[in-house]
């Protein structure tokens, strides 16, 4: 896989709210990224429900054997390989509940010497309702800075304080992908100790 151009209106919005956007149609922003398409059933989210859906990234480098490392997590008491949430757990334990708190590089890692490094990108959360027939999808677009092998995890939950409320609004996340915030600029405190519907999707860029 690899990153491509991915509109964002959120700039453009921004653009237009300080009298800088040019004429339209000439007022389009794109940033380079992976785009992903999270979808909820009816019975997930039923009509007019509105919750937190919480998305998180994490890039994996390995720097031993898979299977020793998968080997490792387990024996720390993490779940295993399939559980969709996996890493959300790994950095729920290591910042003690709280939002992920990256360093002064803007990055948030933990890992064992010569086995594997494991950085959180991407902890947020965009509020969401269950459109007329119950359900939804919503388009989430990431920055993807490194060639590496990456994990995408969300999972849906009661919003939290620094959940984006433009979800409400169908120009982010429907019409248009909404752009969720690396952890540098934003993180949310999970909640996936009380996820009740989770998924994954893995990849490599």
């Amino acid at each position: 896989s690899h990153p491509w151009a991915i509109r964002d209106r959120g700039a453009e919005l921004e653009l237009e709210r300080r009298g800088e956007a040019p004429d339209a149609p000439r007022n389009v922003v794109t940033r380079d990224g992976v785009e992903l398409v999270v979808s909820a059933s009816a019975r997930a989210l039923p009509t007019n429900t509105v919750a937190g859906l919480y998305v998180s990234l994490f890039s994996i480098s390995l720097t031993g054997p898979e299977a020793s490392v998968d080997q490792w997590m387990i024996d720390g008491g993490l779940p295993p390989a399939h559980n969709p949430l996996r890493q959300s757990t790994m950095f729920a334990h290591q910042f003690a509940g709280g939002p992920v708190l990256p360093d002064e590089l803007g990055d948030a890692c933990v890992g064992e010497a010569f086995r594997a490094e494991f950085c959180a990108r991407v902890t947020s959360c965009l509020v969401v309702a269950g459109g007329a027939d119950g359900g939804g999808a919503w388009h989430v677009a990431v920055q993807v800075q490194h060639a590496t092998h990456y994990r995408f995890e969300v999972y849906l939950g009661e919003p939290t304080q620094g959940c984006d409320e433009r979800g409400l609004d169908p120009a982010f996340g429907q019409i248009f992908p909404w752009w969720a915030p690396p952890v540098a600029e934003s993180a949310v405190a999970p909640r996936s100790a009380i996820a009740e519907h989770a998924a994954l999707a893995r990849f490599r860029v």
